[in-house]
C-alpha cells in the first residue's frame, strides 16, 4: 500500500513539474530570444530607448514595483548581482511597472545605479512579457536573452546569473 501511494505521489509530482515548466515557458522570455528595443519614459517624463547592437555591453534589466512584496524580498538578490559587476561592462536598467517609485524608495535601493524607467510602451510590454514582478532579464550586447526569471530569485538563480557575468568578465580580460 505504501509503495502504491509513493508511486501515485511521484507521478503527481512529475505532472506538477511539467505544468510548472509549461507555465514558466509562457511567462518568461526564452533563452536565445532576441529582444527588441525597450521603449519607456524616464522619471522626468523623457522618452528613453534601450537599444541593442550598438553598445558592446550586456544589459541587466530588473522589472519591479515598490508595492510588490516579492520585489522587496528580491532586492538583496539583485544587490548581490549588481555588486558582482565590475566596471561598466553591463548596462543596468530598472523598470517600475507600477509607476510608484518615490525618492525614499529609490534611495533605499540605490536606484541611481540604474537607468530608471517607467511607463513602458505597449509594444515593449508585449515583447518583454511585462505582466508580473519581479522579473530579471540578462541579455547580451545584441539583445539575445541569456537568462530570464520571473518571480523571487532562488539561490541557484543568483548563482547562475553570477556565473554568466563572471564568464563574460573573464572573456573580456583575454
Amino acid at each position: 500500500m505504501l509503495l502504491a501511494s509513493n508511486i501515485v505521489l511521484l507521478r503527481a509530482n512529475r505532472r506538477l513539474a511539467a505544468a510548472r515548466d509549461e507555465f514558466q515557458a509562457k511567462i518568461e522570455l526564452q533563452k536565445g530570444a532576441r529582444l527588441s528595443a525597450l521603449t519607456a519614459k524616464t522619471f522626468d517624463d523623457k522618452d528613453a530607448t534601450v537599444s541593442f547592437g550598438r553598445d558592446e555591453r550586456r544589459t541587466l534589466i530588473l522589472i519591479y514595483s515598490p508595492a510588490c512584496v516579492f520585489c522587496e524580498e528580491n532586492w538583496p538578490n539583485w544587490d548581490r548581482i549588481v555588486a558582482a559587476i565590475k566596471g561598466d561592462k553591463v548596462r543596468l536598467v530598472a523598470v517600475d511597472l507600477s509607476n510608484l517609485t518615490q525618492p525614499d524608495y529609490a534611495a533605499a535601493h540605490k536606484l541611481d545605479r540604474f537607468l530608471l524607467l517607467r511607463h513602458p510602451a505597449p509594444q515593449t510590454i508585449l515583447d518583454y512579457r511585462l505582466r508580473s514582478t519581479p522579473q530579471t532579464i540578462l541579455a547580451d550586447s545584441s539583445g539575445k536573452v541569456e537568462l530570464s526569471r520571473v518571480g523571487l530569485l532562488e539561490n541557484r538563480d543568483v548563482a547562475e546569473i553570477l556565473s554568466a557575468l563572471r564568464s563574460n568578465q573573464e572573456e573580456a580580460r583575454r
